[in-house]
């Protein structure tokens, strides 16, 4: 189990009060920017052996996202993974649980889903926010992008344009019609002139929302292509 730089506090007397002051402590401490202490406040909540499964997965949540600030991405996946196996439960399961339950488990996979993606995970990446996206009954557009740039990185393209055009439906970006157009771009090689003239749309899109050297490139290369079909 990771260790923090810092030594070990002097534990407090346990009951649910003190509990719930570990927790407010810890999340004040990650607030002010103090990732270390923050991680040994957490730490305490674990001794305790009446604490309940909520205490003790926001616990590990908070020791996780205080190692994500420090850049120490093996430690927070670690952290996740522990938060996980306190009270696994599968998506019907989930579903008959509170909601304090279902905030944290759903922040947990998003939470190991940006640690993999610094990973490079990216299959990784699209098990947790598929776990997400079925959990959570409001996934947001950086879900379904960051789903669909994990399939894009394992040339997944298909796959890529159904999230991006998810995104791209509830918040629309210069970045995710980019990313749509090369996902169309590389599907054009298997089906051809549609395929091509979708990812000029998008880079065409994109364009007006933010002209780049980049942009600028992939509209050339889509037009090169679709001078084959005249």
């Amino acid at each position: 189990m990771p260790t923090s730089t810092l030594p070990p506090l002097t534990p407090r007397p346990y009951s649910v009060t003190s509990i719930r002051q570990y927790l407010s402590d810890g999340q004040r401490l990650y607030d002010l920017g103090r990732f270390d202490a923050a991680i040994l406040e957490f730490d305490q909540i674990k001794l305790a052996s009446f604490t309940k499964p909520e205490d003790r997965i926001e616990a590990y949540f908070g020791q996780a996202k205080s190692h994500v600030a420090l850049g120490n991405w093996n430690e927070a996946r670690l952290y996740v993974g522990e938060g996980l196996a306190v009270d696994p439960t599968d998506v019907e399961e989930y579903g008959r649980r509170g909601d304090a339950y279902k905030t944290l488990n759903v922040e947990l996979f998003r939470l190991r889903a940006k640690i993999y993606m610094e990973l490079n995970s990216y299959e990784a990446v699209i098990l947790a926010l598929n776990e997400v996206i079925s959990r959570d009954p409001a996934p947001t557009a950086g879900d379904y992008h960051s789903r669909g740039y994990a399939s894009y990185m394992r040339k997944q393209y298909r796959r890529a344009v159904d999230d991006l055009t998810e995104a791209i439906l509830i918040e629309p970006t210069r970045t995710r019609f980019e990313l749509r157009g090369a996902s169309y771009y590389y599907l054009g090689k298997d089906i051809l002139k549609v395929r091509y003239q979708s990812a000029l749309s998008d880079f065409e899109q994109a364009i007006r929302m933010g002209s780049t050297s980049n942009l600028i490139e992939w509209r050339s290369l889509t037009d090169s292509k679709l001078d084959q079909f005249k």
